[in-house]
């Protein structure tokens, strides 16, 4: 089944708005969006990135907030991940910051077998569209 560009758009646009009061339990409204589109050339059988560039900076924050809120989602949403669009430096900087995290987290755990029994870790990177990402650990769920 083939769509013109107008369905395709309109079907994103419905799907997002079901993943937001579904998935994320935020309202969002047609004016919160500036864009919206596919990322990477069509192809059949394969997912392409949405891209969607809100109005304003703090319905993004709303939106990225309420990501923990996926695990709990039903299995329609549980494949679906959203991400902070980055430059390549900002991508190559939040890499290398958790390179080091995880390095750090590694050796600790290697010179003291004691901390592997603490639970498991995982390092967070916060701040990642800032010039200075750090990172974080928190104890995983289980």
């Amino acid at each position: 089944m083939s769509y013109d560009v107008e369905d395709r758009k309109a079907v994103d646009m419905a799907f997002f708005h079901e993943f937001c009061d579904e998935g994320l339990k935020i309202t969002m409204n047609n004016g919160d969006i500036e864009q919206m589109y596919r990322l990477g050339r069509r192809e059949q059988n394969k997912v392409r990135p949405l891209l969607v560039k809100f109005k304003d900076e703090e319905t993004k924050r709303k939106v990225i907030s309420m990501v923990k809120g996926l695990q709990l989602a039903g299995t329609r949403y549980k494949e679906i991940s959203i991400a902070h669009d980055l430059a390549p430096q900002q991508r190559e900087r939040v890499k290398k910051v958790r390179r080091k995290a995880m390095d750090e987290l590694q050796e600790e755990q290697q010179k003291d077998a004691r901390s592997a029994n603490k639970g498991n870790v995982r390092i967070m990177v916060v701040g990642q569209t800032s010039a200075k990402p750090r990172t974080v650990r928190v104890a995983a769920s289980v």
